[in-house]
């Protein structure tokens, strides 16, 4: 999965290129850490039916 997003985004090998697709990677990866981690604190305050609910609609 991840090396065929890799090679998507990779249409010729540039190592430069190569290097801000790590990096923006590593950012999209905390980006969705920060974002699981606001859930679970959602989720502890919030019924879990409310929030299927809103995510449903």
């Amino acid at each position: 999965m991840f090396i065929f997003v890799f090679k998507l985004l990779l249409p010729f090998q540039n190592q430069k290129l190569e290097n801000d697709i790590i990096y923006i990677f590593a950012k999209i990866v905390l980006m969705v850490r920060i974002l699981l981690l606001l859930l679970r604190k959602l989720l502890s305050i919030r019924p879990l039916t409310y929030i299927i609910h809103t995510v449903n609609t």
